[in-house]
């Protein structure tokens, strides 16, 4: 009996297909960051799986991006092979020809091999099910017990009428249906959606009856998670499949593997859960310190263009953060003053101004504008601190970044500027001044 049809997910910040079963309809689920590559198993059943993707790397600008800032899907351009009969194959990340049919024949590979049902509508009788097999050619089956929606291995599983769809270890069963010459309904909520590459028995093109659902919020039923795929032809769709156990941060290779409402974004090899989220035409918030980021390709499905909750973005820097800082002081004029002070470090950011707003130890609020995980201060900032002894340090910045690790928790500081002091409200002094500072959230 066949494994389960794998068709494509298409989305994980570039990524490269995950090892699928060898089913006839040979789609896998797609990993983020890694590049294209995939194989054909052939000989007789002729019938291979590969899988292709953009290649993508780091958080950055989408599942293309390499910086550390960003957010990466992963690629929607998923590809797939029909495996020779020498058995070798190709993953070129566009969509593979599918089963070719001839007569009451498939052609799949060199081998010739029988059909003897059709899948839509099933033509087998006494409460048997038509089967897909892993060489192309159909045969009636004993009907498994798993419904609409279940948990599945293989077509076997499902009840007449059904099959095994969805990325490996998340197949569900769906109903099969016609694609043409004589379209097959489904249930009113749901779509007769053609594979990739196609499916095509006897001149009639197959495909399953997918449940269109939102990515965010998830809005599949209970215990089902909703994720992307690539449709023939290339086209986003969305469809209800079975999620994985791994919550928001934990590691991942597909979007199969995360919770409901998560999907797996990052570069190969350290790619973590994330939410999902919508950017437009109605935008949904992200919790904690995340931002709803685009994602690269653009993951639109249905008029929605989705994002992933990720870290970075002004949301990021708010809180307290405290740690050391090292001021140099050079080119001091007359008090010869040139030396390096050490000390403690703390800053309070909030949102606003051009990004957030710093209230620093010394009671100074600065602007900063952010971008990712980079928060920039104003130049021209000004701050000043009067001493025991009233006198006045004014300090002027020319520049000021503070820099967030990938985890969130620790933002580290440089910054120069000019600093007047300032002695009954006449300069007595001017120093350059340079400013380090590692600091962790409280």
């Amino acid at each position: 009996m066949s494994s389960p049809n794998l068709r494509a997910m298409g989305l994980v910040l570039g990524v490269a297909g995950a090892a699928g079963c060898s089913a006839i309809l040979g789609i896998t689920d797609v990993p983020p960051g890694a590049d294209g590559g995939g194989a054909g198993a052939g000989g007789a059943n002729g019938a291979g799986a590969g899988a292709g993707g953009a290649s993508g790397s780091g958080l950055g600008s989408g599942t293309s991006a390499g910086s550390a800032t960003g957010s990466v899907s992963p690629g929607s351009n998923t590809g797939s092979t029909t495996g020779p009969a020498s058995g070798s194959g190709s993953s070129s990340g566009s969509s593979a020809s599918g089963i070719a049919a001839s007569g009451t024949t498939v052609s799949s590979g060199s081998a010739t091999v029988p059909t003897a049902c059709t899948l839509a509508p099933s033509s087998c009788a006494d409460q048997k099910s038509c089967v897909l097999q892993a060489d192309g050619s159909t045969d009636c089956a004993v009907a498994g017990s798993e419904m609409e929606g279940a948990s599945c291995t293989a077509d076997a599983s499902c009840v007449a009428g059904f099959g095994c769809f969805g990325p490996s270890g998340g197949a569900i069963c769906r109903q099969w249906c016609q694609v043409s010459p004589a379209a097959t309904a489904c249930n009113s909520d749901e779509t007769c959606v053609a594979f990739s590459p196609a499916t095509v028995i006897d001149g009639i093109t197959y495909g399953s009856c997918t449940v269109a659902c939102t990515l965010a919020p998830n809005t599949c039923a209970a215990g089902n998670g909703c994720n992307p795929f690539t449709a023939t032809g290339g086209g986003a769709i969305s469809d209800c499949v079975v999620p994985g156990s791994a919550v928001a941060g934990a590691s991942c290779t597909t979007h199969a593997d995360c919770a409901p409402g998560l999907g797996c974004f990052g570069p190969s090899g350290s790619a973590r859960c994330a939410s999902w989220c919508q950017l437009t035409p109605k935008p949904t918030a992200c919790a904690g310190r995340t931002t709803c980021t685009a994602v690269n390709p653009a993951e639109v499905i249905d008029g929605i263009t989705y994002g992933a909750c990720l870290l970075g973005g002004a949301q990021a820097f708010v809180g307290t953060w405290s740690g050391t800082t090292t001021e140099t002081f050079t080119n001091c004029g007359s008090s010869g003053d040139d030396g390096v002070l050490t000390g403690a470090s703390i800053v309070a950011f909030t949102t606003g101004g051009p990004g957030i707003i710093g209230l620093n130890g010394a009671g100074c609020t600065l602007d900063w504008s952010v971008s990712g995980n980079t928060a920039t201060i104003v130049p021209g900032s000004m701050c000043s601190s009067t001493e025991s002894n009233g006198t006045v340090n004014q300090l002027t910045f020319a520049s000021g970044t503070f820099v967030l690790s990938a985890d969130g928790t620790t933002i580290t500081g440089t910054s120069t500027g000019s600093e007047n002091v300032v002695v009954n409200g006449e300069i007595v002094d001017t120093c350059d001044e340079s400013i380090d500072a590692t600091d962790t959230l409280e």
